[in-house]
């Protein structure tokens, strides 16, 4: 996640942070099979980011609907969430 979220390059860099110190970390705690130097590596890094990034936190909604013109009473909040419990049929 780390790697997805602050590493320089990765799209998914909505802050743009930039740390050539936090990539090699990154870059190497991921090529490391050594349990504890990549517990080390990834406390690093999370430190860096504490004191240094901007921090986004993503989320994902795991859901995904369509209503058509004939479907009422389904209520949608924060833009997203979707509740069926009083749709119906018109």
């Amino acid at each position: 996640m780390l790697n997805t979220v602050f590493q320089s390059k990765s799209a998914s860099n909505e802050a743009k942070f930039n740390s050539p110190e936090l990539d090699g970390l990154l870059a190497d705690a991921v090529k490391t099979t050594d349990l504890s130097k990549q517990q080390q590596m990834y406390g690093q890094a999370l430190h860096i980011i504490d004191k240094s990034a901007a921090c986004l936190i993503p989320g994902w909604e795991p859901q995904v609907y369509g209503v058509g013109t004939k479907v009422k009473g389904v209520e949608i909040t924060n833009g997203i969430q979707a509740y069926f419990d009083s749709a119906y049929f018109a």
